[in-house]
């Protein structure tokens, strides 16, 4: 299967690609295709280096945003939310009918308070739904997930993700 991930060179994309190319062909995705392209040479070394290099059978490789939508079986958007809007219009028109595209979107921001959440304290919509609503044309499975994963733990391929993620369904028309 492959695997986009969109925002694939920040610390989200890196764990979820060092995770999931034991079995898959991971693609990271930027808006510079050297920087994926860089990036996902390097997580290739640390896979090979690391304990887990026999185990696993997928790759990593990088190429720009829009190619990544366009090749991919599942999309993950690790995208700050207030990129949804752009990213999800460059992309909208070329994601493949099949797709599944995942947010692992958390809306936070920080105040002197500490942090919040965006969408209660904003009064905004949530992650999930704002990518709903900006892949208008498209009739594809949403899925919003993986918001309680640390991106320290998801990177640390060497540590054991002991927690739980809820996955909502984001679904139109019906």
């Amino acid at each position: 299967m492959k695997v986009g991930i969109i925002g694939g060179t920040g610390g989200m994309g890196e764990g979820f690609a060092l995770r999931w190319c034991a079995n898959h062909e991971i693609i990271l995705g930027s808006r510079d295709k050297q920087k994926a392209q860089t990036a996902s040479e390097n997580h290739m070394k640390n896979i090979k280096n690391s304990k887990y290099a026999d185990k696993v059978k997928g790759i990593i490789r990088g190429n720009d945003n829009l190619s990544v939508a366009k090749e991919s079986d599942v999309l993950i958007l690790s995208i700050p939310y207030e990129n949804i809007q752009s990213t999800c219009g460059e992309i909208a028109n070329i994601i493949d009918d099949n797709c599944i595209v995942v947010s692992p979107i958390v809306p936070m921001s920080r105040n002197q308070d500490g942090f919040y959440y965006i969408p209660f304290q904003e009064g905004k919509k949530s992650a999930g739904t704002l990518v709903a609503e900006n892949l208008p044309k498209c009739n594809k499975i949403i899925v919003s997930a993986f918001h309680t994963i640390s991106e320290i733990k998801l990177k640390n391929i060497e540590a054991t993700l002991d927690a739980d993620t809820l996955f909502a369904l984001i679904t139109k028309n019906l």
